[in-house]
């Protein structure tokens, strides 16, 4: 399995074209939504989201709560800074993490 790292990169190469830059954040949230209907990236972003929810030990979050982060941490790469997603998500599983832990 390729790294996370290269599947993030890989996801944001398919999106980058499709989301101008400037666009809003809803925007940007939909075009993320309607783009990972298409099967190759809805491929990768199962295994970004399998791949990062091992490495943080994230077991016992619902699987909606992980693609809206995703989808988030996309959405934030796309529109500031191309090297951030994988931290973004990282640190959105954490906070899922942490709230799971709480209850």
């Amino acid at each position: 399995m390729a790294k996370s790292s290269e599947l993030f990169n890989a996801l944001l190469g398919t999106l980058s074209p499709v989301i101008p830059a400037g666009a809003s954040t809803e925007f940007c949230l939909s075009s993320v939504r309607e783009q990972l209907e298409n099967s190759d990236s809805l491929q990768i972003a199962q295994q970004i989201i399998d791949a990062e929810r091992a490495n943080q030990k994230v077991t016992d979050a619902e699987e909606s709560d992980l693609w809206e982060a995703l989808i988030e941490s996309l959405c934030e790469s796309l529109q500031r800074d191309a090297n951030a997603a994988r931290d973004s998500f990282v640190a959105r599983l954490k906070l899922i993490a942490a709230e799971k832990n709480r209850r």
